[in-house]
């Protein structure tokens, strides 16, 4: 029998604050760290653990295991059937509901609409709880007036797309930084016309930035807004790339002023629908207001739109592939800008009773 004692364990971690330039450095890249100790404090309870584990592996039955904390904490459990048999508008749904959410679960209360009273709600979870019991919309004209009435024309409907890779792949970039590759663009020059559309997609075999950076400040003009959905996003992806590429950082201070987030009236609750369930994000909104949205579509999401151009750049496809994947990724980023254009005209239309 071979008896294997461990002296030490190392774990090696990919330094964030790395950048590129030219062959990656291994050295540079990694670092190692020496966890024995902490190892040596969490092994006692290890055997216990693990004899529970092929207890439960050997068991003919599941665990029965209720909702709770421990599905999110510390990170979310991949298994998702024991909350596919919740009904719609359940308690979970509550807009930043928490630990509070599993509480009132605990009480057996398993609608938003059936909160007690005695319940300490934020305002947003007063009018999501307001909706659910009426089926109808929260409105807030005065809100929606003034983000309406603070657009400046000509208006710049702009969405990113990016990739994140681990490893860094361009020289001057960092691991996990944010890649733009992709940017849709449409515009709409005075109230009323017709949107002009523009657009950017890196062909994935070099360095997407600088392409990126020359075609937006082509189409974007110094004056009028840039419309967004969470602005924040596409605001710290300018900032990295203008601490990048300096040439263009005087340009992207100025164009960062011009941003409005779209998301504010949502966020802030001034328009709000129960079908939204709780989430103010535009994959809700956009077919609440609209009745158009992203179903059906090869690439509908952020992340699938990520790893498809990944692949591409790792030359994973095949050309037809890549062709297909290609219009895929053009055909989303387009929903994006044209399905805010669409958000904004509704809700014009709710103040005004006609599109901006």
């Amino acid at each position: 029998m071979t008896v294997f004692i461990i002296v030490s364990i190392l774990i090696t971690v990919v330094r964030g604050e790395y950048v590129k330039n030219g062959d990656i450095d291994l050295h540079q890249l990694f670092t190692i760290e020496d966890v024995t100790e902490f190892s040596n404090e969490v092994s006692d309870c290890i055997i216990d653990r693990s004899e529970k584990m092929w207890e439960v592996i050997a068991s003919p039955t599941c665990p029965d295991i209720g909702i709770g904390p421990h599905c999110s904490d510390p990170y979310d459990c991949p298994v998702t059937w024991c909350r596919e048999c919740l009904p719609e508008h359940n308690i979970f749904d509550l807009y930043r509901g928490g630990k509070k959410c599993f509480d009132m679960f605990n009480e057996g209360i398993l609608f938003v609409k059936d909160i007690p009273k005695n319940y300490k709600l934020s305002a947003a979870q007063k009018i999501q709880q307001s909706c659910e019991i009426s089926g109808e919309p929260s409105i807030d004209r005065y809100a929606i007036q003034e983000f309406i009435e603070s657009l400046n024309y000509p208006l710049y409907y702009l969405d990113f797309e990016t990739f994140s890779p681990a490893i860094p792949i361009y020289d001057g970039s960092r691991p996990y930084q944010r890649i733009p590759f992709q940017f849709s663009l449409h515009v709409v020059k005075e109230p009323g016309k017709n949107p002009d559309h523009y657009g950017y997609l890196a062909d994935g075999t070099c360095d997407p930035r600088p392409g990126f950076l020359e075609k937006l400040k082509e189409h974007v003009g110094d004056t009028g807004n840039i419309i967004t959905y969470n602005m924040s996003f596409e605001k710290g992806v300018l900032k990295e790339l203008g601490e990048a590429f300096p040439e263009y950082s005087d340009w992207i201070e100025e164009t960062l002023e011009q941003v409005i987030d779209l998301y504010a009236p949502f966020r802030g609750f001034s328009y709000y629908h129960p079908m939204q369930q709780g989430s103010a994000s535009i994959k809700k909104v956009l077919p609440v207001l609209t009745g158009k949205g992203y179903d059906g579509m090869d690439i509908g999401k952020g992340d699938d739109a990520s790893l498809a151009f990944f692949n591409i750049v790792m030359r994973m496809f095949s050309e037809e592939e890549i062709r297909k994947v290609r219009q895929d990724l053009e055909k989303y980023c387009a929903l994006d800008t044209e399905g805010m254009i669409w958000i904004v005209e509704e809700l014009s239309k709710l103040v005004s009773g006609t599109p901006v």
